[in-house]
């Protein structure tokens, strides 16, 4: 047990979960939720929409699942309940866009993973992106049919919610609600994949980044 705790790398475990906690109490994820959803309401199941992609971002931020599901929770299902939205997709959303922490780098999972079996946490986190993109992907688009298909499952935006912001409102909300995390994400991830940093090392800069 002490030879397994005695891990260097377990150190970017603490310093994400950190920077997690510092991003969820920011507000940064209502924020991103309330902008994307102006930006995907007027489509069939845009509001789950929107909450699956905010997940992928507050996963490429945190790398825990629990950051997302608190976050969206608290956030996103009054707002989806609020559109009549069908119960079970708006709780499965929330559960399914949650986990995509732990794919996502800086996933904790996959740094517990790497300690475990010695192989490098950097070429992992970078394993993990491609399959993380591709289900967050596959949620969006079964979201898609099922609500084309059925609109009383997820209803769009009513004519004069679309009409009360304009799309240019819409894209300057998204793009300010963006900016924050963005350049945290680029901060410590674009540090990994160039191998500027250790994971150790990128985990303080993502800490001292959110803070």
């Amino acid at each position: 047990a002490m030879g397994t705790m005695d891990s260097g790398i377990l150190v970017a475990i603490v310093m994400f979960i950190l920077m997690a906690n510092l991003l969820v109490k920011s507000g940064i994820a209502e924020e991103l939720f309330e902008a994307i959803r102006w930006l995907m309401g007027p489509l069939r199941g845009g509001v789950a929409i929107a909450v699956i992609m905010v997940c992928m971002i507050i996963a490429a931020c945190t790398g825990i699942v629990g950051a997302a599901v608190v976050s969206m929770g608290l956030a996103a299902l009054p707002v989806i309940m609020k559109y009549k939205y069908e119960k079970k997709l708006a709780a499965g959303t929330i559960c399914a866009g949650g986990t995509l922490g732990i794919m996502f780098p800086p996933s904790v999972m996959l740094i517990a993973l790497a300690d475990l079996t010695g192989l490098s946490a950097g070429k992992l986190l970078v394993g993990g992106l491609f399959p993380g993109f591709v289900l967050g992907g596959l949620y969006i688009t079964y979201i898609a049919i099922r609500c084309g298909l059925n609109p009383k499952l997820g209803p769009a935006l009513s004519l004069e919610e679309r009409a009360s912001t304009p799309v240019s409102a819409r894209i300057a909300m998204a793009f300010k609600a963006i900016l924050a995390p963005g350049a945290l994400i680029v901060l410590v991830l674009g540090s990994i994949f160039t191998g500027t940093t250790t994971v150790r090392e990128a985990s303080g800069v993502g800490a001292v980044g959110s803070f």
